[in-house]
């Protein structure tokens, strides 16, 4: 099965988004560079298998992976539910966005490779950063959120932070197309590991530590953690959860909600200080970003 030729450029694109050759590709699935380059170019089409092998390899997100199977003559089905029966029950990315805007407290959305895609007011403000603007800036592996820990802007203020590392390690290990290994890495991992070391290359050390210590998390639809952010007045302390906003697109809610009187109350008085001061914290990071931006050219 052939189908049209419409999937060979977005493929090419995924491929050259991480910076990875033909021969990187080709050794990443065991296909020899001639073939990617067949694929590429149009002269040979993959089966089905090198063809999931390849987006796998990439992380290409599953809305784009499912467009690219199609226009390939493929079955895009997740293989595990019936995405046309359940049209409608899953949230699309627009409505899962409203749905955090209407949240108190910090929320965002993460894709099936573990990347941030979007984020409500309170979390912008909580962080300091302002998402809709990086989002706009910054690559899928600069928005993972093993590398945005790395950052000093989370890391400095996360006060369990080798327990928040280890499970987004447990996650890593134990995602649905089989988990990742640091011993033969995917060409998504290596720029993520890349990107890490940039943010701070000391957390990467803690990261191989976490690897060697933590076991692979299950998939489940629901789960949750903890997380102890520092403010100057105290610690805030939530309850990390976890649910499914769309299974076919691999999207993810993550609530940070108090996990007591005390911190719901500290986070009110920290957005409300922040949204009527135009968020310093903001402007602050926007400025640590671009120097260290110009500090890398």
């Amino acid at each position: 099965m052939g189908g049209n030729a419409s999937w060979r450029v977005p493929l090419r694109r995924e491929r050259e988004a991480l910076g990875l050759t033909q021969a990187g590709l080709a050794s990443a699935v065991g296909l020899s560079p001639e073939t990617i380059r067949k694929y590429e170019g149009g002269t040979r089409t993959p089966t089905r298998e090198h063809l999931v092998a390849m987006l796998g390899s990439l992380k290409v997100p599953r809305v784009r992976a499912r467009t690219i199977l199609a226009a390939a003559g493929f079955d895009a089905g997740s293989g595990q539910l019936p995405v046309d029966a359940l049209s409608g029950y899953y949230m699309t990315l627009p409505e899962a966005h409203a749905e955090i805007e209407a949240t108190p407290w910090p929320q965002f959305i993460v894709g099936d490779a573990m990347e941030l895609v979007t984020a409500n007011r309170a979390a912008s403000l909580l962080w300091g950063v302002d998402v809709a603007a990086e989002l706009k800036v910054r690559s899928r592996v600069q928005l993972h959120l093993m590398a945005l820990l790395a950052e000093p802007q989370f890391s400095g203020r996360i006060v369990n932070f080798d327990e928040c590392l280890a499970i987004a390690v447990g996650v890593l290990k134990g995602v649905h197309s089989g988990g990742e290994s640091l011993d033969t890495p995917s060409p998504w991992a290596e720029q993520v590991l890349a990107q890490l070391a940039v943010n701070d290359p000391t957390v990467v050390a803690r990261l191989l530590r976490a690897w060697d210590s933590t076991p692979a998390r299950p998939p489940k639809s629901r789960w949750t953690y903890r997380l102890i952010w520092r403010e100057p007045e105290g610690e805030l302390r939530f309850s990390g959860i976890v649910s499914t906003a769309s299974e076919p697109d691999g999207l993810s809610f993550h609530d940070w909600i108090p996990a007591d009187a005390a911190s719901y109350a500290a986070l009110e008085r920290v957005l409300a200080a922040r949204a009527a001061s135009d968020a310093p914290a903001v402007r602050a990071y926007r400025s640590t970003v671009a120097a260290r931006r110009r500090a890398r050219a």
